[in-house]
């Protein structure tokens, strides 16, 4: 299929009409703008105030989990209006809430903190402020064993350091002990515990002034009651976010508003432009022309563009116009990376046999069933909160899983077991299902070449078209058809194409280069066998997923017999072990069947290009788009 027709597009503008060009740009989604190499500072505030409004809707869905139901459009997402003004309001309040709940919050913590530290300390009863010291006597706290409290009594003596000590509290091995001394030894106190290497417990000085004259045990019970009130507090004003969550909704626009007024902003920065005038390029679909000219023409003389045909030295983005059935396909080529402008669609081509692949892949109509009905409840039931992307991507899912009834009917296979319908079964005839990979293969590699034969036309490049890419194609065939369907006649062709290949090839002008690159040529196939041969990971992936079937069919059989727990086991194993099966043997046949495309089909004609058509719009992350 060709790839849908773009234009160039040339804006100049004034400056004082840049913001209103961009917004009618945003909600026409027309041009797909080519953005400045540099990228200049934008404010961060309009970012920070996002941020904010995204962590408001996040918060709030601890309350709710309801969604804005409502589509808006472009304008009401994009336009200041009655839904915008009300979230304005309701995100200050929000935020006078928060801050409130955020004070209580760091209170809390702070007074748990504090509660932590005197807990240590609860086995002294006396004052708070008197656990310090005298004006005449410094208090120490010690935690060591009676080995250590004996040699410091010791030292203590023998440096006559008078000195009162008391056990206070113990703990395993060792003790605290509560030792006075005058403050005049204190310094000779502290050498002696340093020599010991004695460290001593310090007391949280930081709290004499609030439990001051309260005992250890009474600033702890005091704290409880701080810490009660406060949950009491919290609690309320939970209570009012909840009645506060139907803001949610409104938060939710005034992202997506602001979201896009970024947009906006980042690409205003990055244009060039003077003090009083901007312009900007980029490319629009062929068949928007007349739309976009109204649209531009809508600013008057204040707006001057030029629209035209691509050069043939630009590579413009690329835009694919497929039908509903094939536009799930789209994934393979975004996956591997826009195709030249100038070059085709892949996703028409790709899509039968991709379609085929994964279902031959995974072969077993149970899986396929389950496949599609879950992709179709999940369509069904959160359709509408789904992005495009993953709509798309669960369309795919259950194509394939249209495709694995098809198969695991024509392969006998329903949950591992052995069904009488069916043509072909891969266990007892594995040599069939082997050259029944290996033939798709060979059909998918030989479309390619054709693809190729066209591409090579409408470049004009005719000799390398007739004499090499269609010198291959017939080789090719005629391989196949001399040596495999053993039609002698067709070994005439053989040596033809072999001839025109040999002599084609190269464009060079000296012999040797030409001799040499015909037979380089030749030898790439090579390359083909290998290729054709690629396709037999189908088989071992069908083969896979049988077996294991198979196996957790054989171990619920095994326990059956025994009574009740044997059935219920046996359940267990059933459910898990084809969720399993079926989960794990999905990824493979779809990752293999991506290689296939990337690795066999796309290397014989795809060439990459500079992108894909992305138009500036309106982006929702939250609100769905009406029209």
């Amino acid at each position: 299929m060709p790839i849908e027709p773009v234009q160039k597009v040339y804006i100049f503008g004034v400056k004082n009409i840049k913001g209103e060009v961009f917004k009618k740009l945003q909600m026409s989604e027309y041009v797909h703008i080519e953005k400045s190499g540099k990228l200049k500072k934008i404010d961060e505030s309009l970012r920070i105030k996002i941020e904010k409004i995204d962590f408001a809707i996040k918060f709030l869905s601890n309350y709710s989990s309801e969604k804005f139901e409502k589509s808006l459009s472009k304008k009401e997402i994009i336009e200041k209006n009655g839904y915008i003004e009300k979230a304005e309001k309701y995100l200050k309040i929000f935020d006078k809430l928060y801050s409130v709940y955020q004070e209580l919050l760091n209170k809390k913590k702070t007074f748990l903190k504090d509660k932590e530290i005197i807990s240590m300390w609860n086995f002294l009863d006396i004052k708070f402020k008197d656990a310090f010291g005298t004006e005449n006597f410094s208090f120490f706290y010690l935690k060591i064993s009676s080995d250590v409290f004996a040699d410091l009594k010791k030292k203590l003596s023998e440096a006559k350091i008078k000195f009162l000590s008391q056990d206070l509290k113990t703990k395993g091995k060792e003790k605290v002990y509560l030792f006075i001394v005058y403050k005049d030894s204190k310094e000779k106190f502290l050498n002696i515990l340093k020599d010991l290497k004695i460290t001593h417990l310090s007391l949280p000085s930081q709290f004499i002034d609030m439990y001051g004259d309260y005992t250890f045990d009474e600033a702890f019970d005091l704290i409880n009651s701080f810490i009660e009130k406060i949950e009491k507090n919290i609690r309320e004003i939970e209570k009012i976010f909840s009645k506060f969550a139907f803001a949610k909704g409104y938060l939710m626009v005034l992202y997506d508003h602001y979201y896009n007024k970024y947009e906006r902003e980042i690409l205003s920065l990055n244009l060039p432009g003077t003090n009083l005038a901007f312009w900007m390029e980029g490319w629009i679909l062929k068949r928007n022309r007349k739309d976009v000219e109204k649209l531009l023409g809508s600013f008057g003389p204040s707006l001057y563009w030029v629209i035209r045909d691509p050069s043939p030295d630009e590579e413009p983005p690329v835009y694919f116009e497929n039908k509903e059935l094939i536009k799930p396909f789209e994934i393979v080529p975004k996956l591997y990376g826009a195709p030249s402008y100038r070059s085709i669609d892949p996703t028409p081509f790709l899509a039968p046999f991709l379609f085929m692949f994964v279902g031959m892949a995974l072969s077993d109509a149970g899986y396929g069933i389950i496949s599609s009905i879950l992709s179709l409840l999940i369509l069904k039931i959160k359709g509408k909160s789904l992005s495009e992307g993953t709509k798309s991507f669960l369309k795919l899912i259950f194509l394939f899983g249209l495709s694995t009834i098809i198969w695991g009917t024509i392969f006998h296979t329903f949950m591992g077991f052995r069904i009488s319908l069916g043509l072909l079964d891969p266990m007892k005839e594995p040599l069939k299902f082997f050259l029944l990979c290996l033939g798709v293969g060979y059909i998918q590699i030989i479309l390619g070449m054709f693809i190729k034969f066209y591409l090579s036309l409408k470049k004009r490049e005719y000799r390398k078209a007739f004499f090499v890419d269609l010198a291959w194609i017939i080789l090719l065939l005629s391989l196949v058809l001399a040596f495999v369907f053993k039609i002698k006649f067709f070994k005439y062709f053989v040596y033809v194409s072999v001839v025109s290949i040999f002599l084609f090839a190269s464009d060079s002008k000296n012999i040797f280069s030409r001799v040499f690159g015909g037979l380089f040529e030749l030898y790439g196939i090579s390359g083909y066998f290998s290729d054709v041969l690629s396709y037999a990971r189908l088989m071992a992936l069908g083969l896979a997923t049988g077996v294991i079937g198979m196996v957790v069919d054989i171990l619920v059989n095994m326990v059956k017999p025994v009574p009740i727990i044997g059935i219920i086991i046996g359940c267990v194993i059933f459910v898990f072990g084809h969720i399993f099966n079926l989960l794990i043997n999905f990824l493979s046949a779809f990752i293999h069947s991506l290689r296939l495309q990337f690795v066999e089909f796309f290397n014989k004609f795809y060439e990459l290009g500079s992108g894909f058509f992305e138009p500036f719009g309106v982006r929702s992350k939250y609100i769905k788009i009406g029209r």
